[in-house]
């Protein structure tokens, strides 16, 4: 492994003092750290294990320190031969612990905390080159909006080959795995995993509270916050989403759509892939005794509760990819949320298995807001293995709150429900539901609870874990499977950061859409929004231009593209076809919209559409009024937006 230390090389300055000033800064940083966390000790020996050091160069780090206190002769050169460490790495002394420092004043105090969509948590990056958290209420990242429309008028020289992408800067996007395996320690803010490794004793049934805070001395009550924060981004550009033409059946009317409490209702079927807690299948257990019975019921959980939840949550995606035991230990975590009980023990031995299953809980239940992360108490077998688990859930609201907040969301849930196009095609319902929540939803870093739906319901700003988890509530309500997913995103400089959108199950296919990036932040002259399209049911190859899933749960394909935007609006180019291009314009105006969006094909359709109209003015044929306009054009998805002035 190589190691960056701090500081650049100033002219003349010897390798060796570097090594030295940076030892020394080490050393600070280590006291620093000391200050705040009793366990610094065991942080810091975990930190070099996770780094491949073993117990020897442990020993030697703390003999190094001692030989600076004491000024002792350091043999640098024997030190950077020993670690193959070449000139190369000390010339780049300064960037990696740089960021590490940036990142530390950046950080969110919060303890233990995890991944944003309040369900799963990111794993250690033992680069070091991980996103940066950023707010005190989870990340978003920054919607750096890129408006570079041509404006052309008829007098005009409209020849310009400027192609434009809105970019979207998406810094902090977070996604994330949920680990609560308290082995990783990553000092990154909101999606901090704590680390924790601890020495079991053994002894009588011995009970072990070990917590991942810092500033608690030994104990084993595994802190697994997640500190939400999922980001978003803005009017990034998806690419092809590869359709084959459909025909658009007729846009419903605007009657209240059907509500119901369920994902759909019937089970998803099963399509023969292995279930994502095989590993754990080991770990699973009943309760015989007696004080395990008890300590479960107060909670409410019984045999016939486990089987009534479980019919309860047929239709959900996430818990679709569980055992039948793992089922069992999901409703029982949700039974233990619902009622805020403490202490409650599972029928896992593992605490993997209880990260897995908490992790899917979060993503197909968006309703639970009032949960922040959990923490597990450890009792231990005579001879130190574990025998039982009780879980407790990181409660952000008591009861009492938490019923005053879904009383103040219902306002706004039942109004937009009330508008939902009456229809059994549930494309309609989805565009109605991504326009609707665009339309009334401002992207804001600083949005309290911006990763939850109290942001959206309460506040109407948000980030994009905000937007992911209100499109999947309004849509489950409506009974359409929508699931909150997360990954990375491209931010548009290069580099991702952490991000979440939806997996929606649109009559009868699986489609992605992202809310977020459909959100341009960008209004008419009117103030409607300027809304992008690209992200509205797009398939897997689209979407993967500038997102990339987590692998934390396995996805259905997403290959068709029949209920895709522009193949449903017949906005989809197969060909230059300035025939279909006359007639969408002619029907953008009958229908009093501001723009005309079409995605082609293909690149070269792309190329020699926008040569025919913009290049050779094809465009002014079928531009009515004062024949102004701009537009806008998305190379990565092959989409021209015209806008009409």
């Amino acid at each position: 492994m190589r190691i960056r230390l701090r500081g650049k090389r100033k002219n003349g300055e010897k390798n060796d003092l570097i090594v030295k000033k940076n030892l020394i800064w080490m050393k600070e940083k280590s006291c620093k750290i000391l200050r705040y966390a009793t366990v610094f000790t065991i942080l810091a020996t975990t930190s070099m294990s996770l780094s491949g050091c073993d117990y020897d160069d442990i020993e030697a780090y703390y003999d190094l320190l001692e030989d600076i206190d004491t000024d002792k002769d350091i043999d640098i050169s024997k030190i950077l031969d020993e670690n193959d460490i070449s000139k190369e790495d000390l010339e780049d002394i300064s960037d990696l612990l740089d960021q590490l420092e940036d990142s530390s004043d950046d950080s969110s105090n919060e303890g233990t905390t995890e991944d944003s969509s309040d369900g799963n948590s990111t794993d250690l990056n033992l680069d070091i080159d991980s996103n940066n958290a950023d707010n005190n209420n989870g990340n978003g990242c920054n919607k750096r909006k890129k408006d570079c429309n041509n404006v052309c008028d008829n007098n005009t020289d409209c020849n310009k080959d400027k192609s434009c992408d809105k970019n979207t800067d998406c810094n902090k996007d977070k996604d994330g795995d949920q680990n609560t395996d308290c082995n990783k320690n990553k000092d990154t803010g909101d999606n901090q995993n704590t680390d924790c490794n601890k020495d079991k004793n053994t002894g009588d049934d011995q009970k072990k509270d070990t917590d991942c805070d810092p500033n608690k001395e030994s104990t084993e009550d595994t802190d697994s916050q997640k500190d939400s924060e999922t980001d978003k981004e803005a009017d990034k550009e998806k690419d092809t989403d590869s359709a084959n033409k459909e025909d658009s059946s007729e846009k419903p009317d605007d009657s209240k759509g059907k509500v119901t409490d369920q994902n759909g209702g019937e089970p998803l079927p099963d399509d023969g892939r292995a279930k994502m807690d095989a590993a754990y299948e080991g770990s699973y257990r009943g309760f015989d005794d007696d004080y395990a019975r008890r300590n479960r019921e107060a909670a409410g959980i019984t045999d016939a509760s486990i089987d009534e939840l479980k019919k309860q949550q047929e239709g959900y995606y996430a818990y679709s990819r569980l055992s039948d035991a793992g089922k069992t230990l999901y409703v029982e975590l949700l039974q233990i949320i619902n009622k805020e009980a403490n202490e409650i023990f599972v029928s896992t031995r593992d605490p993997n298995a209880i990260q897995l299953a908490f992790d899917y809980l979060m993503m197909d239940h968006p309703e639970i807001f009032w949960v922040n992360g959990y923490r597990y108490v450890k009792h231990f077998t005579n001879n130190g293995g574990i025998d039982k688990l009780a879980f407790t859930g990181v409660y952000t609201y008591d009861l009492n709150e938490v019923a005053n907040r879904q009383a103040k969301m219902q306002q706004y849930i039942d109004t937009c429900l009330a508008g939902a196009p009456s229809t059994d095609d549930e494309y309609f319902v989805i565009k109605y539901i991504y326009d609707y929540l665009i339309a009334n939803t401002e992207y804001d870093l600083r949005a309290p609870d911006n990763q939850n739906i109290c942001s959206v319901f309460l506040n109407r700003k948000t980030v994009c874990s905000g937007y992911a988890r209100a499109t999947q509530y309004l849509l489950n309500k409506l009974g359409i499977k929508c699931t909150y997913v997360t990954g990375m995103a491209d931010n548009g400089s290069g580099s991702s950061g952490l991000h979440a959108w939806n997996l929606v199950r649109c009559n009868g296919d699986y489609y992605y859409m992202d809310t977020t990036w459909g959100d341009t932040g960008v209004t008419t002259r009117d103030g409607k929004p300027r809304i992008n399209y690209d992200y509205l049911c797009t398939t897997e190859a689209a979407m993967s231009v500038n997102h990339k899933l987590s692998d934390r749960i396995d996805y259905p394909e997403c290959t068709s593209t029949k209920d895709s935007y522009y193949v449903r609006e017949k906005r989809y180019m197969e060909s230059p076809n300035l025939t279909q291009m006359e007639e969408i314009f002619a029907q953008e105006y009958e229908s009093g919209n501001d723009n005309v969006t079409v995605k082609c094909e293909s690149k070269d359709t792309y190329n020699s559409l926008y040569e025919q109209l913009i290049k050779d003015g094809a465009v002014y044929d079928y531009l009515q009024g004062d024949k102004k306009f701009s537009y806008t054009l998305f190379e990565d998805s092959n989409t021209i937006a015209i806008w009409l002035n």
